[in-house]
């Protein structure tokens, strides 16, 4: 027992050890080596868990994501045993941050968030493979969410409407000081305003499509009243 335990926590610590090296300078920056230092261990205990760097940078994705997704599945799930989809309720799940989702604090998801803004917008093989089978599965989920809490939404609509609400997820969730070099202050993104923005724009992209589905029947689209 106490072997098995040991032999956990060394990959557990190796992981948490790549994941800050692979956040920090990226796939192609990072090496064995430097990840072995980081996690003061042998680089041959690296090669012993893990034969290749691509295999210990896809393990912190298969773990990371599936806690993560996990989480948000449940949350949807639990909408859904409601009998209907709120669309401020499904947005509230989308936009959750991944570290309030887990009760241990000194879980750090910055390095994680950069690794995945990396591949989220990647075009190489494994970003490309990273992403369809760490994230395409939530994503179909959310995708019908919103088309359940919204009808008037195509599933094209639906699709573009989760696209642009991650990338505006993924700037809020960034720690850099960007905002405050702009705003000239420490100004972290509320949740209530990444919410209240990403619902807006479902909205307003629902009735968009709502539209071009009558205009496509002869119908004139209905005329939005100023607010």
């Amino acid at each position: 027992m106490k072997a098995v335990t040991a032999k956990n926590s060394s990959r557990d610590a190796i992981l948490r050890a790549a994941e800050r090296v692979f956040g920090e300078l990226g796939y192609h920056g990072a090496s064995m080596r430097e990840i072995a230092m980081e996690a003061k261990v042998a680089q041959a205990l690296l090669h012993y868990h893990f034969k290749t760097k691509e295999a210990l940078y896809v393990a912190i994705f298969e773990q990371r994501s599936q806690l993560i997704n996990d989480r948000r599945q449940a949350r949807l799930q639990e909408l859904r045993k409601k009998g209907a989809f709120d669309l401020r309720a499904v947005v509230e799940v989308f936009a959750l941050p991944a570290p309030d989702m887990f009760d241990d604090p000194r879980q750090n998801y910055e390095s994680y968030q950069q690794m995945a803004a990396a591949v989220s917008v990647g075009h190489d093989t494994r970003s490309v493979a990273l992403v369809k089978s760490c994230y395409d599965g939530i994503s179909k989920q959310f995708i019908d969410a919103f088309m359940a809490a919204v009808p008037e939404l195509t599933k094209a609509a639906a699709t573009w409407c989760y696209l642009y609400a991650l990338g505006i997820r993924r700037q809020a969730e960034l720690q850099t000081d960007r905002a405050a070099r702009l705003s000239g202050g420490k100004n972290p993104s509320p949740p209530a305003w990444l919410v209240a923005f990403i619902e807006a724009g479902i909205l307003s992209i629902a009735q968009t499509s709502a539209g071009r589905k009558k205009t496509a029947k002869g119908r004139a689209p209905t005329k939005r009243k100023p607010q």
